[in-house]
């Protein structure tokens, strides 16, 4: 709102932020609507601060671009010309659309990371033999679980209901293949088991 009374009508505003929904409704209620655009860089690792920046980060990554209802059109276009000078890949997307898909691909993914070293550091026993042994597979899926506590805090907190649904999701998906398990379905494993493999992220 300070800034409204100082910029021209051709400034872009934008944010980095990993949740567009909060940021959206306060440019709206700011007035600001016509000259806001959300952006998402899809890009990053577990460390923070300055000393963890690399000139490369953006290099090939997808970075979300979340135009208004009112961003004149040719405003997004020389935002996106700015995003593809960096050398990243511009996406447009509409913000709630944006929200839901990092919640699946980026918030309930590091929960889970976070889940299981809690989960594994309460039922190691006492010459802490599971963390001895952990090989490729665990650090893989828990590497991003030293990131920063109080960002995720912020991030799930700012992304709540989405996060909640994904997580709602997830734990089906999870008590399905409880269930296979329990029961010995053996076909019915191999088929839940084999369906990422055509859709995984290489």
């Amino acid at each position: 709102m300070q800034l409204k009374e100082h910029i021209s009508p051709h400034t872009i505003i934008t944010d980095v932020g990993s949740v567009k929904g909060d940021i959206h409704r306060a440019a709206v209620k700011a007035g600001l609507e016509a000259q806001f655009i959300g952006g998402h860089p899809m890009a990053g690792s577990e460390k923070t601060g300055f000393s963890s920046a690399t000139a490369y980060l953006l290099e090939n990554a997808y970075y979300v671009i979340t135009p208004t209802s009112r961003t004149p059109a040719g405003q997004v276009s020389r935002f996106r010309s700015l995003v593809s000078a960096l050398g990243a890949i511009p996406l447009v997307l509409d913000y709630d659309l944006h929200d839901f898909a990092t919640a699946a691909i980026s918030h309930l993914p590091h929960m889970i990371a976070y889940s299981l070293v809690n989960l594994v550091k309460e039922i190691d026993d006492s010459d802490q033999t599971m963390k001895t042994i952990a090989a490729g597979g665990f650090r893989d899926m828990t590497r991003i679980a030293a990131s920063s506590p109080v960002m995720w805090q912020d991030i799930c907190l700012s992304n709540k209901e989405q996060v909640l649904q994904l997580v709602d999701l997830y734990t089906r998906q999870l008590a399905k293949l409880r269930s296979y398990i329990e029961a010995e379905q053996k076909d019915a494993m191999t088929a839940y088991l084999q369906k990422p493999k055509t859709t995984v992220t290489p």
